[in-house]
């Protein structure tokens, strides 16, 4: 079957289904093949459960409406681009290794005062999720947020032939996906593939002016923002306690902008958050209203109280950059007593043990009511600091008897090491 009739086949259906568990009569089932499944194991069932018809790449005998592919993967990526691009609208293309999903989050609240957002949902980002978001792009749609991630070299670039954006952001470029990426120089080359998507076609570049890796992107059609006096768009951090608040410094005189996300670290997840909304014409008591409708949760940034304690819940994934951020503004708050429970740093490679290193001596430059460490990695090079090889090793104790009442307590870890199991 060639695309445009597959395509014809899709627009009759109830959209794109990867997940028996979730299809619903009259959805296109993508039998996709993994390291751990091969959806051929459940073209019956999804038939079965009223499928229209199954993508497969081989036929399944004795069942009925299969469609037979070279690669369904492939052909799911071919099916979302052909979907993208009968969207003349802004497709904005975000990733960065640090705060690209809060950054998202923030922006599709802020462009929705004006627009129907289509965006990507929860971590959507991948070879998958990715057209798997565009594939449920609506028809009456006026802006696209698409969030990409990354852990290989190539992967950005691939994102960005599919989804075609037309404007790109880069939250900032850090120490994320070493074991894939190599360097920080790998991690610049492979972000970058974003803006060399754009930069292709003519579109619009939004810089994190305050990132020194992204400042120097050859190109012209920029809109920069940051600190910097030259920006187009520059603010100043006007409050950092609780939360953050920020100054817009440009023509409007006297727009503050007040948020639920702490840590200074996020300052720049709320400028680009503004910026972009700016540039799109949202009035600027939107864009306010937009930014402080935002909750963290999914545990990322989220705050939640637990046996008596306040818990800063940062546990669905670290990298050197991120850990360092979340630490060092955890000291720096004025609450006390302060309680650490950090995870390993996960896909790092060669460089994991000289990070981990890293992030225990800065640790000992501050104090602490009581810091735990988990994950074999943090457990073989702690030294007086209290280490667990898993979450599991760690629930078996009775640490919580351990905290003074009433403590503030961070935690932070690679999402492969769960932290969020212990507040269970």
């Amino acid at each position: 079957m060639d695309l445009q009739t597959l395509y014809s086949l899709y627009q009759k259906s109830r959209g794109i289904n990867t997940d028996t568990r979730s299809i619903e009569p009259g959805m296109l089932f993508f039998a996709l093949t993994g390291d751990r499944f091969d959806g051929h194991d459940y073209v019956g069932l999804a038939l079965e459960k009223g499928a229209l018809a199954a993508v497969v790449s081989r036929i399944i005998p004795g069942l009925r409406d299969q469609i037979l592919v070279d690669d369904v993967l492939h052909t799911l990526q071919l099916l979302a681009h052909h979907h993208r691009m009968q969207f003349d609208i802004p497709v904005l293309g975000i990733t960065g290794s640090n705060g690209k999903t809060t950054t998202k989050e923030l922006i599709v609240r802020v462009l929705a005062r004006n627009f129907r957002v289509h965006y990507t949902r929860g971590n959507l980002n991948n070879h998958i999720g990715v057209p798997l978001t565009l594939l449920a792009m609506p028809t009456d749609a006026e802006f696209a947020v698409i969030e990409m991630g990354t852990n290989n070299p190539g992967e950005i670039a691939m994102l960005s032939r599919i989804a075609a954006p037309n404007y790109g952001l880069i939250t900032n470029i850090g120490k994320a996906h070493l074991e894939g990426l190599g360097s920080l120089e790998g991690v610049r080359k492979e972000k970058w593939s974003l803006f060399d998507q754009v930069s292709a076609t003519g579109g619009v570049l939004f810089i994190n002016e305050d990132d020194e890796r992204l400042r120097d992107y050859p190109y012209q059609q920029m809109v920069r923002y940051g600190i910097a006096e030259h920006v187009d768009y520059r603010y100043a951090l006007s409050k950092s306690e609780p939360y953050i608040s920020l100054s817009y410094l440009g023509n409007e005189a006297g727009i503050e902008l007040e948020s639920s996300l702490y840590g200074t670290y996020n300052a720049p997840n709320l400028m680009a958050a503004a910026t972009v909304g700016a540039f799109f014409g949202v009035p600027w008591d939107a864009i306010r209203e937009g930014i402080m409708q935002y909750r963290p949760a999914n545990q990322r940034s989220q705050e939640l109280e637990w046996h008596g304690h306040q818990v800063l819940l940062d546990a669905y994934n670290a990298n050197p950059s991120s850990m360092r951020a979340a630490v060092e503004h955890f000291a720096s708050r004025q609450q006390n007593p302060k309680v650490l429970i950090l995870g390993d740093m996960l896909e790092l490679g060669d460089a994991s043990v000289a990070e981990h290193q890293i992030i225990l001596e800065l640790i000992r430059l501050h104090e602490w009511s009581k810091v735990f460490l988990v994950g074999p990695l943090f457990k073989a090079l702690a030294s007086g600091y209290t280490a667990f090889e898993s979450v599991k090793d760690m629930q078996r104790e009775d640490w919580e008897s351990l905290l003074q009442p009433a403590s503030w307590i961070l935690i932070k870890g690679s999402r492969g090491i769960g932290l969020e199991k212990l507040l269970v």
